[in-house]
């Protein structure tokens, strides 16, 4: 899917989801994401 002659995303492209409306996290706890602190609740990213 992601790698390969057959992949759907080239290699060092960015990749995101939600082609038509914003993603949309939601958590219970805060969060470290590769040292990126994340708070709790819905984030959004359009």
């Amino acid at each position: 899917m992601f790698n390969g002659p057959s992949a759907l995303q080239a290699d060092g492209t960015i990749w995101r989801l939600g082609a038509d409306y914003a993603t949309v996290l939601h958590t219970d706890a805060d969060l470290d994401i590769g040292g990126l602190a994340v708070p709790k609740g819905a984030l959004h990213r359009s």
